[in-house]
């Protein structure tokens, strides 16, 4: 497990000297240009400065922008360097013991475990906790998401059923994967979802959501992070955006989905207690009938989790599929 830290920090100064690019990351996708969906509803209101540009689009409640537990200071305890369970050889062969008995992880690279946290839940808790670490606001701890305007589909399944498939294509690609939930009746905050993934230590946090609009033509796909300025994980954007990058262009590529941008901000309670890189990405419009019925495809949601695998996978390996803009160091 010692081992394995080093790994990754060895791989996260890496990429933050530049040696392992992957995708290009456009500086034009600043706080998400143009578009705000119901992901980003309740923030709204708590959040209009860093919002540039996405005032257009009002959401229809989300709930993901909760804050953070009454008790913050408690669950963020045990956060910190939990051992990253079971990632396979831990033994002391390391990076030359080519193979040894790295069983659990057939594809050998720097960090192969992902938590995924499908969001929203069945059952609002109307409880409130803090937005982050240190955080004087407070926001819903879980709300049930939005509804498909043509299929009625509840997002909180929506988001569960791609997370099995995502689960399924990263463990074909010989990712460790773990969900934070895999039923829809359970009650955990969003604080508490972060808490998971910072207990574990994973490569990357992937949160599932999927958007609603008050303007029934909005469409397409965007990934969300936290901005540089953010007080409470700011240090980790580099790494938020540069996965966000990666997941969204291969996801819009797979499904032919509108790009929407990455969209940074500091209003999400998910987002601002994780101590990970996270890229949480609004699969679509469930305002919108095209992308609504869309969603309720199985074919077109294999393309979704097909396209964030592939992004997880361009982020973890350095490999990008559209780095002709070259010249972004």
């Amino acid at each position: 497990m010692k081992k394995k830290n080093m790994l990754i920090g060895a791989m996260i100064g890496l990429l933050s000297a530049g040696m392992l690019s992957g995708c290009t990351m456009d500086t034009s996708r600043r706080a998400g240009q143009g578009y705000l969906g119901a992901a980003a509803a309740e923030e709204e209101e708590a959040e209009d400065p860093e919002k540039t540009g996405k005032e257009e689009t009002e959401e229809i409640a989300e709930d993901d922008k909760t804050g953070l537990p009454e008790n913050g200071d408690e669950e963020e305890n045990d956060s910190g360097d939990t051992d990253q369970d079971g990632d396979d050889s831990d033994g002391d062969s390391d990076e030359d013991s080519d193979d040894g008995d790295s069983d659990s992880v057939p594809q050998t690279g720097i960090g192969r475990h992902i938590v995924i946290d499908p969001g929203h839940q069945e059952k609002a808790n109307e409880g409130e906790e803090f937005i982050g670490p240190g955080a004087a606001e407070k926001k819903q701890k879980a709300t049930v998401g939005s509804k498909g305007v043509v299929t009625e589909t509840d997002e909180y399944e929506l988001n569960l059923e791609i997370a099995f498939l995502l689960q399924e294509e990263l463990e074909e690609r010989g990712f460790e994967v773990i969900l934070t939930r895999d039923t829809n009746d359970v009650d955990i905050s969003n604080a508490e979802r972060a808490q998971i993934a910072n207990d574990i230590d994973p490569t990357a946090f992937i949160r599932i959501h999927a958007d609603a609009s008050s303007d029934p033509e909005t469409s397409g796909i965007m990934t969300i992070c936290q901005s540089e300025e953010n007080p409470y994980n700011g240090y980790m954007f580099n790494e938020s955006n540069r996965l966000s990058t990666c997941i969204l262009d291969s996801t819009v590529e797979e499904t032919g989905a509108k790009n929407l941008d990455v969209w940074w901000t500091d209003t999400m309670t998910g987002i601002n207690w994780s101590t990970v890189p996270t890229c949480q990405i609004q699969v679509g419009y469930l305002s919108n009938a095209e992308d609504d019925t869309n969603l309720q495809d199985e074919s077109y949601r294999r393309k979704i989790a097909s396209g964030i695998a592939k992004g997880i996978d361009d982020y973890v390996t350095g490999n990008s599929g559209d780095t002709d803009d070259s010249d972004d160091a």
